[in-house]
């Protein structure tokens, strides 16, 4: 496994960023549903 890590660091990093990327645009979508539907109660 060390070695998968060390001969491809650069995709291994890649995917913790689209990881990261992903998690914040799913987060920033239920924020979305969350404020549109309080201001449909409104």
């Amino acid at each position: 496994m060390y070695d998968f890590l060390s001969e491809n660091s650069l995709y291994v990093v890649l995917v913790i960023v689209v990881v990261i990327w992903a998690g914040f645009f799913f987060y920033l979508f239920r924020l979305d549903r969350k404020l549109s539907k309080i201001e449909e109660q409104r």
